[in-house]
């Protein structure tokens, strides 16, 4: 009985030895950020937790950009051994041509066993966008802005920008799907009717590449609402019932005239009656 005693009190010894330990675990935290992320790079952030003796972690890891969609924060538990650093990498998301340039901040925290925090500035550093706008136009001052042009006749293409640093070619599809590239503004003739593409690409130093695709057309003559005939126009028909104002009627009756010859038909005996 008083092994057993002694037996059961080093049991219970040991467990409250391994529950001070994991109690007083030191534990540590870092994460690997790079100041800075340009467009088309992932934001990435590996990071590790490590602790001096066996515990059970809980953490939480996020990035935060004012202007970019913050993914849902989660809670993780994970149990490490003693010494043996627990390394994962946090993903955040790709830098892309919506982004605007901005601060952010990484976050790391140990909730369990003791609390740790870890915080770490990073940037997103990208161009910003350039307006640009294509205009086409029948006379070289632009004056009269369209995208249908008579065949043959001068044809002006320029742009609307507001940077004058910027490098702008054109590659145009003519309808029978032959392709030439230039540069804006040009002015040109086009002797093929149909439907042109134009593929715009814009390039700056201090500003995103951009492309733009639109059309125009080519006609023989351009449309004139006030030179149309009416030539298709027809006058209004009224219909009338059957055997009213006509002799042969209508090819085919209705229950409105046959309604109509029942009351004629009533009306003319009521007439002859008051003959009598």
């Amino acid at each position: 009985m008083k092994q057993k005693r002694v037996l059961i009190t080093l049991l219970l010894f040991c467990a409250l030895l391994v529950t001070v330990n994991s109690v007083n675990a030191k534990v540590e935290a870092s994460m690997t950020v790079s100041e800075t992320y340009t467009l088309g790079e992932q934001i990435s952030i590996p990071y590790t937790i490590s602790s001096d003796s066996a515990a059970s972690i809980q953490y939480a890891i996020v990035a935060n950009c004012p202007q970019m969609q913050i993914p849902l924060f989660e809670t993780h538990e994970v149990d490490i051994l003693a010494n043996k650093p627990y390394k994962e990498i946090y993903e955040f998301g790709e830098v892309d041509a919506s982004v605007e340039i901005q601060s952010c901040t990484a976050t790391l925290v140990i909730v369990e066993p003791e609390e740790v925090v870890v915080t770490k500035p990073f940037s997103i550093d990208v161009a910003p966008t350039v307006y640009f706008s294509l205009k086409f136009c029948t006379d070289v001052q632009c004056e009269e802005k369209t995208k249908t042009f008579l065949i043959n006749n001068p044809t002006y293409i320029d742009y609307d920008a507001e940077l004058d640093s910027i490098d702008v070619s054109v590659t145009i599809t003519q309808p029978d799907g032959e392709t030439f590239t230039t540069t804006l503004p040009i002015k040109s003739t086009f002797s093929q009717v149909g439907t042109y593409s134009v593929q715009a690409n814009i390039k700056s130093d201090t500003y995103q590449s951009r492309t733009i695709e639109t059309m125009f057309s080519v006609v023989n003559e351009r449309f004139d609402p006030g030179q149309v005939k009416h030539r298709f126009a027809k006058k209004p028909v009224i219909q009338q019932p059957y055997g009213y104002g006509s002799e042969e009627g209508t090819s085919s009756g209705s229950i409105f005239d046959e309604l109509f010859n029942s009351l004629r038909g009533i009306t003319g005996q009521i007439v002859r009656f008051f003959d009598v």
